[in-house]
């Protein structure tokens, strides 16, 4: 029987999930048989904990099946800059190591724009390109270019900054979205491996681990778990 790489992994760790939740029944059991003895009361209940477990899988590849990505569907972005008058108050109120900076930042925003603008008409820019570098101003930069500029001047550079930053951010997401998938198919049972010669059979080494955790993630915010 073939099945998916995936789904063996995922079974696996259901058996653990039902095996801690029939020793978390147990352990209750016992605290009660303990609660309600008057000659076990006082002595601690036995718990039973599952800390890890290790699997050593064979199995065999019985297919690969490639999954073309998804599209990207990426909006159009508004060309966001600075004006050539405001840069002009930028790079006279700042030294000239920083307004150098500026300008190799401005042009690599650039950049990433036009970037962005080709992969949004042809995504499989993404499979044979990487996104431009881009050198971040540092917050010392920032406040002096800040303190140089107009406020108009001020308001530009800022929306330069963030839309730098997402550019960044939308460009890294659509590249990992882009990768091509594949689906590996198994077949892991005795009989499908009984007759396969022992260098085609590969092994998958797996371990679980419960790792206490305080917190819990709720609709993507972390809670505190009370003690």
């Amino acid at each position: 029987m073939s099945v998916e790489f995936g789904d063996a992994v995922s079974a696996l760790a259901a058996s653990l999930v039902a095996a801690r939740r029939a020793l978390d029944a147990a352990t209750a059991e016992l605290t009660a048989a303990y609660a309600a003895d008057e000659r076990l009361r006082s002595l601690p209940v036995p718990a039973f904990a599952l800390a890890e477990a290790h699997f050593d899988v064979p199995y065999v590849v019985d297919s690969v099946e490639e999954m073309h990505p998804p599209d990207l569907d990426l909006d159009r972005r508004p060309l966001v800059g600075i004006g050539e008058r405001e840069l002009a108050t930028l790079l006279r109120g700042a030294p000239q190591d920083v307004g150098a900076r500026l300008q190799r930042f401005l042009e690599r925003h650039a950049r990433l724009q036009e970037f962005y603008e080709r992969v949004r008409e042809d995504p499989e820019t993404l499979r044979d390109e990487r996104p431009p570098p881009l050198e971040p101003l540092s917050r010392a930069d920032l406040v002096v270019l800040r303190g140089a500029g107009t406020p108009a001047a001020r308001d530009q550079l800022m929306a330069v900054v963030r839309d730098a930053q997402e550019l960044q951010k939308v460009l890294a997401d659509a590249a990992q979205r882009a990768r091509p998938a594949q689906r590996v198919f198994i077949r892991l049972d005795v009989d499908s491996l009984s007759g396969v010669p022992a260098e085609q059979i590969q092994r998958a080494s797996l371990t679980f681990r419960d790792v206490p955790s305080s917190t819990v993630d709720v609709g993507g915010e972390p809670v505190v778990v009370p003690d």
